[in-house]
């Protein structure tokens, strides 16, 4: 079953797919299914519910990975790290590094008190991302 158009691109990324490339892009390693929670099997469920459903399953994904001790643990929310979260927030939700404009609007953001979990949310509520995944 397919889950995720890629965007400017002519195929469907499956479920699988989809759950081993925001691992890689939010930590930086394979998806594990003896160790991680059952992301593939929820989103596979989801999608049998619905594009709503889907989204929001996509959505607790990211939730999930970025306020995870793992992800804290390799990008501490301080402020020399914002950079990195930007560009890991792009890699897992949109599947693409950030464009010039995009990425320096979302660091200006975070230096000027916008919460890791405000920016996080305006990837995951994005129209890009919702509509890559309907």
């Amino acid at each position: 079953m397919l889950a995720v158009y890629e965007t400017g691109a002519s195929c469907y990324k499956s479920i699988s797919d989809f759950v081993d490339a925001f691992y890689v892009g939010a930590l930086g390693r394979a998806y594990n299914s003896l160790s991680d929670p059952a992301w593939k099997t929820t989103l596979t469920q989801a999608q049998a519910q619905g594009q709503g459903q889907l989204i929001a399953a996509a959505q607790n994904l990211g939730t999930s990975l970025f306020t995870s001790p793992e992800y804290l643990s390799l990008n501490p929310d301080v402020p020399a790290n914002r950079g990195q979260f930007v560009t890991d927030l792009y890699a897992a939700y949109l599947g693409r590094v950030p464009d010039g404009y995009g990425y320096d609007a979302w660091l200006a953001a975070l230096n000027n008190g916008s919460s890791r979990d405000d920016v996080r949310h305006g990837f995951a509520y994005s129209a890009e991302f919702q509509n890559d995944v309907g």
